[in-house]
C-alpha cells in the first residue's frame, strides 16, 4: 500500500493510521438518519496493485453509503455498493455526497446567488442526526442573559 495526505503528499503507514483515526481530519461530511448513513471522507491509501497513480485517478477520497437493514437482530448498517464510490478530488466526493443526500433523504439542493452574481447549489440538510452544532451568531441578542436592568442605557 501507498499512503497519501489530502494534499497528495506521500506519508508512512504510521502517520496514515493516525490521520485515519482522527475524525476531524478524515471525515469531510456525514449524514445519518433512521434509514441512511452517508460519509464523505479522506481515505488516502492506494493498493500497490491498482493501475492508477496520484494525479491520474487515484481515489484518495470516498463516499460510503450505508442503508439501515433489519436483519432480525435489530438494525444493521449495510453498505450500498451501487452508491459508494472513490474519488481523486475532494470536491468531487463532496458533490457526490450532496447528490446522494439530496436524492435519498428529505434534504434538498437550493440555488443561492452569491454577491458576485454567480449562482451555486447549497445542500440544505434535513434530519441529520450527526450534523455539527451551529455556533451561536455573536451578533444576536441573548434574550435569556438579559437581566431587565436598563440603567446602563437602552437600544
Amino acid at each position: 500500500m501507498k499512503y497519501y495526505t489530502k494534499d497528495r503528499a506521500r506519508i508512512t503507514k504510521e502517520i496514515w493510521l493516525k490521520l485515519r483515526f482522527d475524525k476531524k481530519y478524515s471525515t469531510i461530511k456525514e449524514f445519518e438518519n433512521e434509514k441512511i448513513r452517508v460519509v464523505a471522507e479522506w481515505y488516502g491509501a492506494i493498493d500497490d496493485n491498482q493501475s492508477v497513480t496520484i494525479g491520474f485517478g487515484a481515489p484518495l477520497f470516498r463516499v460510503v453509503v450505508m442503508n439501515a437493514t433489519d436483519i432480525g437482530a435489530g438494525i444493521q448498517w449495510v453498505e450500498d455498493h451501487s452508491l459508494s464510490k472513490g474519488f481523486e478530488i475532494e470536491k468531487e466526493a463532496i458533490a457526490h455526497y450532496e447528490s446522494v443526500v439530496a436524492k435519498w433523504t428529505e434534504s434538498y439542493l437550493e440555488e443561492v446567488e452569491l454577491d458576485n452574481g454567480n449562482v451555486v447549489e447549497v445542500l440544505v440538510e434535513i434530519g441529520n442526526k450527526v450534523a455539527p452544532e451551529v455556533p451561536p451568531d455573536p451578533r444576536s441578542v441573548n434574550v435569556e442573559a438579559y437581566s431587565g436592568n436598563d440603567a446602563a442605557g437602552s437600544w
